[in-house]
C-alpha cells in the first residue's frame, strides 16, 4: 500500500492499519480493515473522499455498524468511521422544531432528546440502532414511515471532496433505499423537521413502538432485520417461518427463534456461517414461497459464496 504514506502527510486524523472490524460492528465479526480512519473533522473526511478518488482507492463509511456483515478476509482500502461526528443542535419556531445533527450522533440520542422535549415525528425510530448517517443511507423505518418523512436536507462530501446539500425533493426514497447511497459519497450532516406535541402522547406512541420491539431478540449479537419485506405481500419474517427457517443452525449463526428475520451469532460464529445461513433461508423461502428475499443488511468485502 504505497498510498498510505501519501494519505497520512494530508490527513490530521488517527490512521490505523489492519484494524479488526468486528468490534465496530454488532454482529461482532468480520476480517481487519486495512486502513481504519476514525473522523473526527470535515475536513478530514474532504481529503480522504478526494484522496480516494484520485488514488482509486476503496473507500467505506461506517457509522454504528448495525446492519453490516463484513467480509472474514476484512476490507482493502480505507474504512472511515462517522461516530466521532456527534455535534448536535436544534432550533424551534413556535410549534416547529429543525434538528441538525451530524451523521456519528446515534438516533437513539435524537429520540431520547425528542422525548424529553415532547417533540413528535421520530416515534417510529423508537428501538432503531446506529447512526442517523446509516440510518439516512438505509432510509430506516416501521410500521410505513421512514426517516424520509421528517427529512429537510443533507449534506454530503461528494466523491471527488466537493461539499453538496441535498434538499428532501432532490433525493428518491424507497422501501429501506436512499438515492445518496453511493460509493465514496459520505453522509455528514442532516436536518430533521419535528413539531412541538403532548407529551403524553409522545411517551405513549414510543412505549408503542418500543412494546413491538420486544419481539425481537435483544440478549444476543445480530444486525437487525436481515431481509427486506417483500412489496405488498407477506412479511420477510413470516415467509422465513412457514418455510421452517426458525431455528436454523450453521456453524455459529442461528436463526433467531423469536424472530425468524433476524440472525443470532455466537462467539466462534464467521461471516461465512452468516452468509450460509442467509443463503440456505433463501433457498427454502424461495422454494416454499416462491419468493426470492432481498437483503436488508449490507454486505461489505467479498467475493462471497466461494
Amino acid at each position: 500500500m504505497q498510498w498510505l504514506s501519501r494519505l497520512e502527510r494530508i490527513i490530521d486524523s488517527h490512521l490505523l492499519r489492519d484494524v479488526p472490524l468486528a468490534g465496530k460492528t454488532s454482529l461482532g465479526i468480520g476480517g481487519p480493515a486495512r486502513v481504519f480512519l476514525s473522523a473526527r473533522n470535515m475536513a478530514d473526511l474532504k481529503k480522504v473522499s478526494e484522496f480516494a478518488n484520485a488514488e482509486d482507492v476503496p473507500l467505506w463509511v461506517i457509522g454504528g455498524g448495525t446492519n453490516l456483515l463484513v467480509h472474514d478476509e476484512g476490507l482493502d482500502g480505507i474504512v472511515v468511521s462517522s461516530i466521532g461526528l456527534h455535534k448536535l443542535k436544534w432550533e424551534i419556531q413556535k410549534e416547529e422544531v429543525r434538528i441538525i445533527a451530524e451523521s456519528g450522533v446515534h438516533l437513539s440520542k435524537i429520540l431520547q432528546l425528542s422525548m424529553q422535549s415532547a417533540w413528535s415525528g421520530l416515534e417510529f425510530a423508537s428501538g432503531i440502532p446506529g447512526t442517523i448517517g446509516g440510518a439516512l443511507a438505509g432510509n430506516a423505518g416501521a410500521d410505513g414511515k421512514g426517516l424520509c418523512d421528517v427529512l429537510e436536507w443533507v449534506e454530503t462530501i461528494e466523491p471527488g471532496g466537493n461539499s453538496r446539500t441535498w434538499l428532501k425533493k432532490e433525493i428518491s426514497f424507497s422501501y429501506r433505499k436512499c438515492s445518496l447511497s453511493l460509493d465514496r459519497r459520505i453522509i455528514t450532516r442532516c436536518c430533521l423537521n419535528l413539531r412541538t406535541a403532548n407529551a403524553e402522547q409522545v411517551r405513549s406512541a414510543i412505549k408503542s413502538f418500543q412494546k413491538k420491539r420486544s419481539m425481537q431478540p435483544r440478549s444476543t449479537k445480530t444486525a437487525g432485520c436481515v431481509f427486506k419485506n417483500p412489496d405488498g405481500r407477506i412479511s420477510a419474517g413470516r415467509l422465513l417461518d412457514l418455510a421452517g427457517c426458525k431455528g436454523l443452525r450453521l456453524g455459529g449463526v442461528k436463526v433467531s427463534e423469536i424472530h425468524a428475520n433476524f440472525l443470532e451469532v455466537e462467539k466462534d460464529a464467521s461471516a461465512r456461517d452468516v452468509y450460509a445461513v442467509i443463503e440456505e433461508c433463501r433457498r427454502r423461502v424461495y422454494e416454499s414461497s416462491g419468493v426470492w428475499l432481498e437483503l436488508e443488511i449490507r454486505l461489505l468485502g467479498g467475493p462471497w459464496g466461494k
